[in-house]
C-alpha cells in the first residue's frame, strides 16, 4: 500500500506534467514571434523585409519559393525563391498567384501585368549557391506545382496585398500552421507598409529639397534686392543685390535683429523710410511700388528705389513675417 505522501506526489506529478510541457511549448512559441518580430522590425527597407520574411517561413516549413503581391499602381510582385527555379514554375506561380488576386479584393490585373511587374529576389545567404562544375542544370528545380499558400496581407483590416507559398510536393503547407503563417504575414505587411512610407517620406524630403535648392538658385541670381524678416521684423534671409544695398549703409547685419533698430542705430535717411515699409507690412498690408531715394545728398541723379512688401504666411496661413522686394 503506497504512503499519502507518495499518493501526493503522483497526482501532482501527473497533474502537471501536461501543464509544463504545455508551457513550454508557449513560451517556445512566444519565443519565436518575438524573434520574427524584432527582425522585421529591424528591417529597413524591402529586401531586409523579404529576408526576415522567407527566414520565418523556413522556420515552419520546407518549400521552394514564395512571392509578395502588393497593392499599388503599378503592381509590385516580389518573387522570392529558396533554391532556383525553372522558368516553367516561374510562370505557373504568377498564373496562380493572378488567379488568387482577382479573389481577395484586387483589382484586375492579368497574368502579363504581373509577370512584367515582377522581380526576382534571390539573396545570396538564403539560396543554394551552385558547386563549382555542376551543371546548371542539376541545380533547377521541377517544373510543377505540387501545393501551394495564398494568405492577405492586412494592416489595419485593409489589404494591402498578398503573401503566396509554393512548393513542388503535395502537401507540404500544414493548415494547422495556418494561423502563425497567417501572424507572419500580419508582420511583413506592417513592416513593408513602414518601408513604403518611409520611401514616400524620403522621396518628399528630396523634392523638398530640390525645391529648396532650386529657390536658393532663383533668389540668389535676382537683379532684385529681396528682403525676409521674422514676425519681429528682424532679418532672416537677404539676397546678393539686398545685400549689396544695405552694405552702401556700412550696416552690421546680425541675424533676427530687427530693421527698425538698425535704423534707430545709423543715421541712414532711407534705411528709416525702408523700416516704416517693412512696419507696415507686419501689419498685414501689401504695400506696392513705393519710392525710396537711397542716393547721396548732393548727387545729381540719386539712385532712387522702388520697394513692394507683403505679408509672408506659413502653409497653415500664419503670418511669419514681410517679405521685401526692392
Amino acid at each position: 500500500m503506497q504512503s499519502q505522501s507518495r499518493l501526493t506526489e503522483s497526482a501532482y506529478s501527473s497533474y502537471h506534467t501536461p501543464n509544463s510541457d504545455r508551457l513550454a511549448a508557449i513560451l517556445q512559441e512566444m519565443e519565436y514571434i518575438n524573434t520574427i518580430g524584432k527582425s522585421f522590425v529591424a528591417a529597413i527597407d524591402r529586401f531586409q523585409v523579404h529576408r526576415a520574411l522567407l527566414g520565418a517561413l523556413q522556420k515552419l516549413y520546407s518549400f521552394a519559393a514564395c512571392s509578395i503581391l502588393l497593392k499599388g499602381d503599378p503592381f509590385e510582385l516580389s518573387i522570392i525563391p529558396c533554391y532556383p527555379l525553372s522558368q516553367v514554375f516561374i510562370a505557373a506561380m504568377i498564373e496562380r498567384i493572378a488567379s488568387a488576386a482577382s479573389v481577395i479584393d484586387f483589382p484586375a490585373v492579368s497574368v502579363e501585368e504581373l509577370a512584367n511587374a515582377s522581380y526576382l529576389d534571390a539573396p545570396d545567404d538564403l539560396s543554394i549557391t551552385q558547386k563549382l562544375g555542376s551543371p546548371v542544370q542539376d541545380m533547377i528545380g521541377g517544373a510543377v506545382i505540387g501545393s501551394f499558400l495564398n494568405v492577405p496581407l492586412t494592416v489595419e483590416n485593409r489589404i494591402v496585398g498578398m503573401l503566396s507559398l509554393f512548393d513542388e510536393r503535395e502537401g507540404t503547407f500544414d493548415t494547422d500552421l495556418l494561423k502563425l503563417t497567417t501572424m507572419i504575414a500580419d508582420y511583413a505587411a506592417v513592416a513593408l507598409e513602414n518601408v513604403r512610407l518611409r520611401e514616400r517620406e524620403t522621396a518628399l524630403w528630396r523634392q523638398a529639397e530640390i525645391g529648396r535648392q532650386r529657390l536658393e538658385l532663383i533668389i540668389s541670381s535676382m537683379a532684385e534686392g529681396l528682403l525676409i524678416t521674422n514676425e519681429q521684423g528682424g532679418i532672416t534671409l537677404l539676397n546678393v543685390s539686398a545685400q549689396h544695398l544695405l552694405a552702401q549703409a556700412q550696416l552690421d547685419l546680425k541675424q533676427n535683429t530687427p530693421l527698425r533698430k538698425l535704423a534707430l542705430a545709423n543715421n541712414v535717411s532711407w534705411l528709416h523710410k525702408l523700416a516704416d515699409i517693412i512696419d507696415e507690412a507686419l501689419t498685414g498690408v501689401t504695400v506696392m511700388n513705393q519710392e525710396l531715394i537711397a542716393g547721396e545728398a548732393g548727387e545729381p541723379v540719386p539712385l532712387t528705389l522702388s520697394i513692394s512688401a507683403a505679408p509672408l504666411h506659413d502653409a497653415s496661413q500664419v503670418q511669419m513675417g514681410p517679405i521685401g522686394v526692392v
